[in-house]
Formats: structure tokens, sequence, C-alpha cells
């Protein structure tokens, strides 16, 4: 399920992200297929999958981006990238949520739950 969901993904991150086809951002439908039977035997309704990446510079790799970015004008700094979808039992991802910062640090709860929250920012609530 995670192979499949992760090739979902890449073309959908090609497609709405990367090459930003109309057709493909105004209708944003990728499924995984049905996955009822795999999420019936564990009780579920749906899955949710988070793939994430944090960047940690050493000091010294802090000293050479400070330098090169006086020195070109550009600040270049880690990458801290989240990647969320939630996929129903239909195997229809229902909601997809990406976003990446260079001024966060994941190690600290505070940071971490202020990028968590900007990322979901967008994610429908639920209510009964």
């Amino acid at each position: 399920m995670k192979l499949l969901y992760q090739s979902v993904v890449a073309g959908a991150l090609q497609a709405t992200v990367a090459n930003q086809f109309p057709a493909k951002v105004a209708r944003f439908e990728y499924s995984l297929g049905d996955l009822s039977a795999m999420l019936e035997a564990e009780h579920l309704d749906a899955v949710v999958f988070t793939f994430g990446q944090g960047a940690v510079s050493s000091g010294g790799r802090k000293a050479v981006q400070f330098m090169s970015a006086l020195l070109s004008g550009a600040a270049s700094s880690g990458i801290d990238r989240l990647l969320v979808g939630v996929v129903d039992r239909r195997g229809d991802l229902l909601w997809f949520g990406t976003f990446a910062s260079t001024s966060s640090d994941l190690r600290d709860p505070a940071s971490a739950g202020q990028f968590v929250q900007t990322l979901a920012h967008d994610l429908p609530a639920v209510r009964r």
C-alpha cells in the first residue's frame, strides 16, 4: 500500500505542483484502487500517510552558508519537508498537503507544531 501511495503521489505532485496542468489542478482525482479489504481487516475507515524530511546544518555548514549568502546575496539553508495524504476505503486520495520550510527546526516541539499547523491549514474540518 505504501509503495502504491508513493507512486500515486509522485504523479499528483508532477501534475499539480511541478507542471500545474490546469485540468489536473481543477479536478484533483487520484486513487490507489479499492483498499476496503485491507482496511476492514484493521477496522479502519481511512489511512493517513505521512512522509517527512528534516535537514540540520552543522556549525561549519551554517558559516559557509552565511558567507555564501553574503557573497551571492541569496540565502541557502537546509529544507524541512512534510507530505501528508488521507486515503479512504475506496482508495481515493481525499486530501493531500505538502509544505517545505528553510526556517523551521523539527527537533523543537513549538517549531514542529507550527510546521504541521501551516501544512494542515486547509484540511477540512470533520463535523459530527
